[in-house]
């Protein structure tokens, strides 16, 4: 068993609109976050996980996914899977747990304009 208090989450700014919550475990094959997004994230262009897969979990607040193929209207208690390579934005006020497989690292993790 691993346990993780909150007083141990990295808390990153990604950008102005989007704030996340990691909480660093020893392991390497999935990993979790609680993300807060307020407007846009990103702001400009698409998000693009090269590697990770990502789980999310609507906890509060109302928005959507896009990609280039769907746009997907996301409410409490949606879950959303976001695979490798598939670009993508979140808008709206959105609070959300997301899970990642392998664990999520920041030179996967590409914004494309």
């Amino acid at each position: 068993m691993e346990y993780i208090p909150v007083r141990h989450a990295q808390i990153h700014k990604n950008s102005s609109t989007c704030s996340v919550y990691e909480y660093p475990t020893s392991h390497t094959h999935c990993s979790v976050a609680f993300i807060e997004i307020n407007g846009r994230y990103p702001e400009q262009g698409w998000a693009l996980n090269e590697v990770c897969t990502e789980m999310a979990y609507i906890l509060n607040g109302v928005g959507t996914l896009v990609t280039p193929q769907k746009t997907i209207t996301l409410s409490p208690q949606d879950l959303v899977l976001v695979s490798p390579g598939e670009q993508y934005y979140w808008e709206g006020t959105i609070t959300m747990t997301i899970s990642s497989t392998p664990a999520f690292y920041a030179e996967q993790h590409k914004i494309i304009i």
